[in-house]
C-alpha cells in the first residue's frame, strides 16, 4: 500500500514519509525524507522522492540536507547551483 505522505509496512506501520512545504505559487520545500532503519536501503526513499518530483503542478523543489545525504539527492537530479542563495539562520538567546 501506497499514500501521497507515507509508505507503510505489510501491518501498516510507517516506515517512510516525506515532510514537504508545498504553496505552488513561491516555496516548494522538502524538509525531510525519512525510513526506518530497517528499511534503509530498499529504495522507498527514491520511491518518496519520485513521487514528489512527479506533481505535475510544481516546477522545481528545494530541499535542506546534510553533507552526507547531498549525493543521494544529487542521483535524483538535484544540484548544489542554487543561483547564489544563501541559507541564515537566527539563534535567540
Amino acid at each position: 500500500m501506497r499514500s501521497k505522505h507515507g509508505i507503510p509496512d505489510n501491518h501498516e506501520n510507517l516506515i517512510g514519509f516525506t515532510r514537504v512545504i508545498i504553496d505552488f505559487t513561491f516555496k516548494d520545500i522538502i524538509f525531510d525524507v525519512i525510513v526506518t532503519l530497517e528499511s534503509s536501503g530498499k529504495g522507498l526513499g527514491q520511491q518518496l522522492m519520485n513521487l514528489l518530483k512527479s506533481h505535475q503542478a510544481v516546477k522545481h523543489f528545494k530541499l535542506y540536507c546534510l553533507p552526507d545525504t547531498e549525493s543521494f539527492y544529487a542521483d535524483l537530479g538535484f544540484s548544489t547551483d542554487v543561483g547564489g542563495i544563501k541559507l541564515m539562520r537566527c539563534i535567540n538567546d
